[in-house]
C-alpha cells in the first residue's frame, strides 16, 4: 500500500475478519456447542463475509495509502470500508435472513472486526509517520527542471518530514542558473540522470515539462520505466489554471 505493504495489510484484514468470527462464535451461546449442525450453519456465513469484504476493498481502494495523504483521509477510507461491510452484513442478517445468526453474535462479531481493523490502520499510520520523521522508510528523489513549480514542490516535501521524501538534488541544463549561487543543489544536466539514478538507488523522479522538449521527456520516461523507477510529471499548464484545484496522476 504505497508505503504500507499492501499484500500484508490485505492478508491481515482477512485474518482479522475470520478471527472475529471465531471469537464471536466462542463467546455467544448460539455457537458454544460443537455440533455438526452449528458448524455447517457458520460455514456459509464465513464464505459470505469474505466475499463481501473482497468486493468492498475493490470499491473503496482502502489500501491505497499515499505518502502525501493526511492520516484523517486514510482513516476515513478505512471507516467507510468497515462501515459499509457491517451495514451489508447486518442487513443480510436482519432483513434477508439467508443465514440464521443470533443478535448477540452479530454484535460481538462486528464490534471486534471494527476495533481490530481501525486500530491496525491508526497504529500503522502513526508508526510510519514517526519513522519517516526519523529518516527511515524514505523515498530517494531527484527533480528534473528548476522553476517555480519544482521549488514549491521541494519546499513542501522538505517541510513535511512525515511524507518520507529525501530530495538528493536537481538536474537542469539552463545556463542562467549558477550552481554556486543557487540555494538548491544542482547535480548537473539531464545527460547525468541515468548514471546518477542507478548509482544512488533513486526511487522517484519528478520532472517539469516546462523546461524540456517531448523528446527529452520521453527519454526520461523510458529510462524510469525500464528501471522500475516511479516517474511523476509536473505539467507546465498548472500555472495557468488560476485558482482551480487539479489532481492529476501520470502512470
Amino acid at each position: 500500500m504505497y508505503d504500507f505493504d499492501e499484500p500484508i495489510l490485505n492478508i491481515s484484514d482477512f485474518i482479522f475478519l475470520n478471527i472475529s468470527i471465531l471469537i464471536a462464535k466462542n463467546i455467544t451461546d448460539s455457537y458454544l456447542t460443537v455440533s455438526e449442525q452449528s458448524y455447517n450453519e457458520l460455514k456459509p456465513f464465513i464464505l459470505y463475509s469474505n466475499l463481501v469484504w473482497f468486493l468492498l476493498i475493490q470499491i473503496f481502494d482502502s489500501y491505497s495509502m499515499k505518502r502525501f495523504e493526511t492520516a484523517d483521509k486514510i482513516l476515513s477510507r478505512s471507516l467507510k470500508l468497515v462501515g459499509s461491510f457491517i451495514l451489508i452484513i447486518l442487513m443480510d442478517i436482519y432483513i434477508l435472513h439467508p443465514i440464521k445468526i443470533s443478535n448477540y453474535f452479530s454484535l460481538i462479531y462486528t464490534s471486534i472486526l471494527f476495533s481490530l481493523v481501525m486500530f491496525t490502520r491508526f497504529t500503522g499510520v502513526y508508526i510510519l509517520k514517526k519513522l519517516r520523521k526519523k529518516g527511515q522508510n524514505i523515498k530517494r528523489v531527484i527533480i528534473v527542471g528548476l522553476d517555480e513549480n519544482t521549488i514549491k514542490l521541494t519546499n513542501t516535501l522538505n517541510n513535511e518530514l512525515s511524507f518520507g521524501y529525501k530530495i538528493l538534488g536537481f538536474f537542469c541544463d539552463e545556463k542562467k542558473i549558477n550552481n554556486e549561487n543557487s540555494s538548491h543543489r544542482i547535480i548537473g544536466g539531464i545527460n547525468l540522470i541515468q548514471s546518477f539514478c542507478l548509482e544512488n538507488s533513486i526511487d522517484e523522479v519528478y520532472i517539469s515539462t516546462k523546461n524540456y522538449s517531448p523528446k527529452d521527456t520521453k527519454k526520461i520516461i523510458n529510462f524510469c520505466d525500464s528501471n522500475f523507477i516511479r516517474l511523476k510529471i509536473i505539467p507546465s499548464f498548472q500555472e495557468y489554471t488560476l485558482n482551480r484545484r487539479i489532481n492529476i496522476n501520470f502512470y
